[in-house]
């Protein structure tokens, strides 16, 4: 009776679930949290599960551990995104690519705009108007950006 207990009557209730070696807060970019789960009570009880299951879990392990052959800029694990994946930036016929393979097994592959600002090599989605871009860090992390917030995430190489 998590709502019955606060004593207060509140219009919403969230409560957020991490799973061990997940650093909780808000998402800065999307105003959400970086929880494996969420509880709202708005007015009414609604579950959302955002991370992998057990399953798609070991499947992204797998897909991680896959060599992804030639030509490959970096991979990571994508964790800090609403669909968590493993992420390959490629060169191919001079072109720079990202390819995503999803939880479930799909994949996606968006052309990239290499750009120099600064001392630093953006890469941003050829079809994306947001503004935002990624950066391969000193450690070969990958760090999420945009125009308006600068870094707000990181996603970790796979090694």
């Amino acid at each position: 009776m998590i709502r019955a207990d606060r004593g207060k009557e509140y219009d919403r209730t969230l409560i957020m679930y991490y799973v061990p070696g997940m650093e909780g807060g808000v998402d800065p970019k999307w105003k959400t949290g970086g929880a494996w789960a969420t509880t709202h009570f708005d007015p009414d009880l609604k579950i959302r599960i955002l991370g992998t299951t057990k399953e798609e879990h070991e499947r992204l392990t797998k897909e991680a551990a896959t060599p992804a052959g030639g030509n490959v800029i970096g991979r990571w694990t994508d964790n800090e995104s609403a669909f968590p994946g493993v992420i390959t930036f490629l060169k191919e016929g001079g072109k720079v690519f990202m390819t995503k393979t999803y939880q479930d097994g799909n994949k996606g592959k968006d052309e990239m705009v290499v750009e120099k600002v600064k001392n630093q090599t953006r890469y941003s989605q050829k079809v994306d108007s947001n503004g935002d871009y990624f950066i391969i860090t000193q450690s070969g992390d990958l760090a999420w950006g945009d125009s308006d917030e600068g870094i707000w995430a990181t996603s970790k190489r796979i090694k």
